[in-house]
């Protein structure tokens, strides 16, 4: 199923897709239409792109992006790759590598749409004292 997970007050939503067959015959994704985004804030995070995820714009803080990862075993379905193939963003790696680890993944890019958005929801100064 997917996980939705709403990471600042901006609406910033993170997806993760977990690849699960229903039914065995097919794969259900409809959390992408209930959300109703626009498709240019949808992004594949996979290694089958020639674009960086440094490469992306993320830095409006007024837009909601959707990052869809796939599982480190089979990755995401062929018909999300045909959908959106030119949202696809990859993060660089080995060349003999198989995939990152997903939590290693999904932190690096995040991080990166916070950094793009100048960290809104983040302490940019250390408050702790003692």
């Amino acid at each position: 199923m997917a996980e939705i997970k709403y990471l600042s007050k901006s609406c910033f939503l993170f997806i993760l897709l977990n690849n699960i067959l229903f039914d065995n015959k097919r794969t259900d994704y409809d959390f992408i239409n209930t959300c109703n985004p626009k498709k240019k804030n949808i992004y594949l995070i996979t290694r089958f792109s020639d674009y960086t995820y440094s490469e992306a714009n993320l830095s409006n803080p007024d837009e909601d992006y959707y990052f869809v990862f796939g599982s480190e075993t089979h990755g995401l379905p062929e018909e999300l790759h045909k959908e959106y193939e030119g949202n696809r963003l990859r993060v660089p790696m080995d060349a003999n590598a198989r995939c990152l680890n997903l939590s290693n993944t999904v932190a690096i890019i995040v991080y990166e749409a916070l950094r793009q958005q100048n960290f809104p929801t983040l302490s940019k100064v250390n408050t702790l004292e003692g």
